[in-house]
């Protein structure tokens, strides 16, 4: 990561680039928090099994506003950003950064 740039550039270029490879990416979003929603309408606790930069926590935090999400990522920059993306809501995250092609990743 190039130190020199903000971190909101390296979320922004993430983001950009995971919607090159998924093109309905926002739409994809909202399908899973109806569903969610459709569950569950008030959950206290939301997992992100491999969370990148928490794109997903923040919309999980916004909508869910008495939620705790728990991020996991195997990818040290990725949680960086995430933390930094999702410092406004220090009580409502959690992060574990996890290598889970490993059989005892639950622990």
């Amino acid at each position: 990561m190039n130190p020199k740039r903000p971190v909101e550039y390296w979320i922004d270029r993430w983001d950009r680039m995971q919607e090159f490879y998924l093109p309905d990416r926002k739409a994809r979003f909202e399908t899973l928090l109806s569903l969610v929603r459709a569950r569950n309408p008030e959950p206290r606790t939301l997992l992100d099994l491999g969370c990148g930069t928490g794109s997903i926590m923040l919309e999980c935090l916004q909508l869910f506003p008495a939620a705790r999400v728990v991020g996991v990522d195997y990818d040290p920059a990725l949680l960086s950003l995430a933390k930094e993306r999702l410092k406004a809501y220090p009580s409502r995250v959690e992060f574990f950064q996890v290598d889970m092609r490993q059989k005892d990743w639950i622990k």
